[in-house]
């Protein structure tokens, strides 16, 4: 043992068992740091399914036959070279809970063409990458977040990169009826610079007079109704 002790060791005893992965492991310049970031970049999904070369991978079409979801890594995305064509739309939502609800939803009812997507808020390179293999497949893909500084900045980078994308639900009446009585920080409020969409101007012009946000899970019963009239179609 080092007469100096370094910040994985923890006793004076003579001997002690440590991890190798303890030292330098947020370094994305060594092996284990990689491994870290790799496993830990993930983002949640349901009903996508994926093939390995000319083959359905046997990990994702489990979950695909079972209409669950599951939390994909950068590590999995790497495993795959391209999504099926067994969906044509992609929902994306910005909260897990409308996510969960969502994915449910299309379980119980059988919408066997809709696949669904979770930022958990902003946007890391996982869900970047399943976005583009999205695109790469031809899906549809509807987005809907919360409606404050943070939920219309991240619309507004995925409508820059995703052109096709839908902003869903994202009208100034439909802000009216989320609008929650927490006040919005001026610091935060200034992040709304950024937005210049013209689907997203009014909501942004609503944010700044009331100061209040608008939170996405008043607006489940209209995505529902949307679902159902998806896969009547």
């Amino acid at each position: 043992k080092p007469v100096q002790h370094t910040p994985a060791h923890h006793s004076d005893d003579f001997a002690e068992l440590v991890c190798s992965n303890s030292l330098r492991s947020d370094e994305l310049a060594n092996a284990a740091g990689l491994l870290k970031e790799e496993l830990a970049n993930s983002c949640q999904i349901c009903h996508i399914n994926a093939c390995t070369g000319q083959m359905t991978h046997p990990g994702w079409d489990g979950f695909w036959q079972r209409y669950e979801a599951w939390n994909v890594s950068l590590y999995n995305l790497r495993e795959i070279t391209s999504l099926t064509t067994a969906i044509d739309t992609v929902i994306i939502v910005e909260n897990p809970s409308i996510f969960r609800a969502l994915s449910q939803w299309g379980k119980t009812h059988g919408a066997a063409t809709i696949g669904f997507v979770c930022t958990a808020g902003q946007l890391n390179v996982c869900g970047y990458v399943l976005l583009d293999l999205i695109e790469h497949a031809g899906c549809r893909m509807f987005y809907a977040g919360d409606f404050d500084p943070e939920g219309l900045c991240i619309a507004q980078r995925l409508k820059q990169r995703y052109p096709k994308l839908v902003l869903w639900h994202y009208q100034r009446t439909e802000y009216e009826r989320c609008r929650s009585q927490k006040t919005i920080r001026d610091s935060r409020l200034s992040m709304l610079a950024q937005v210049t969409h013209e689907g997203l101007v009014p909501i942004k012009e609503r944010l700044l007079i009331e100061k209040k946000s608008g939170y996405q899970e008043q607006l489940l019963e209209d995505y529902c109704k949307d679902l159902c009239a998806w896969i009547k179609q």
